[in-house]
């Protein structure tokens, strides 16, 4: 199994926008083959900043149908997202 953290932080005066749109890939993401969940969490000292926790079968899995919806986030965000792919050891 695979944890993937994908961090955002709002550009400014896109906070509420950059939420909806994470907000909006939750229930269709978590269908897609091989993902097993997706949550957005709020960082609640600092509402710009979000975070993505995804658990997917495999790292094939997730480059299969991640990347595309990262790019499409680029105009929303101060800084491109920062990904890290964990496993269990």
């Amino acid at each position: 199994m695979l944890t993937v953290l994908v961090g955002y932080e709002a550009a400014p005066g896109r906070q509420d926008e950059l939420r909806t749109e994470l907000e909006a890939q939750l229930e269709p993401a978590a269908e897609l083959p091989g993902c097993l969940a997706f949550e957005l969490y709020i960082d609640p000292n600092c509402r710009d900043r979000m975070l993505t926790v995804e658990q997917w079968t495999s790292l094939a899995g997730w480059r299969h149908h991640r990347p595309a919806r990262l790019g499409q986030l680029a105009e929303l965000l101060a800084r491109p997202a920062t990904v890290r792919c964990l496993t269990v050891s």
